[in-house]
């Protein structure tokens, strides 16, 4: 089942991290926050789709598979 999966990648920024998929981006706070990371503490990685009027990158979804033409987001998780 590991082997099947599409790549992932991830960063380390300070405390908080950054995984990119192929249709998901997800910002994680060091500090186990529900918010997600604070952009203006922790970048995120160039390339990486923000949508959100907050300083802080939750989760985003290229739920259409459409070159991140049209994305869902910003939703925030634990």
């Amino acid at each position: 089942m590991c082997f099947s999966m599409p790549p992932v990648h991830a960063q380390l920024v300070g405390l908080d991290a950054y995984m990119v998929g192929n249709n998901a981006e997800i910002g994680i706070d060091g500090y186990g926050g529900f918010e997600g990371c604070e952009m203006s503490v922790s970048p995120p990685l160039p390339g990486m789709h923000t949508r959100t009027n907050s300083s802080y990158f939750g989760f985003v979804a290229n739920t259409n598979n459409g070159n991140w033409a049209n994305f869902d987001g910003d939703f925030f998780t634990p």
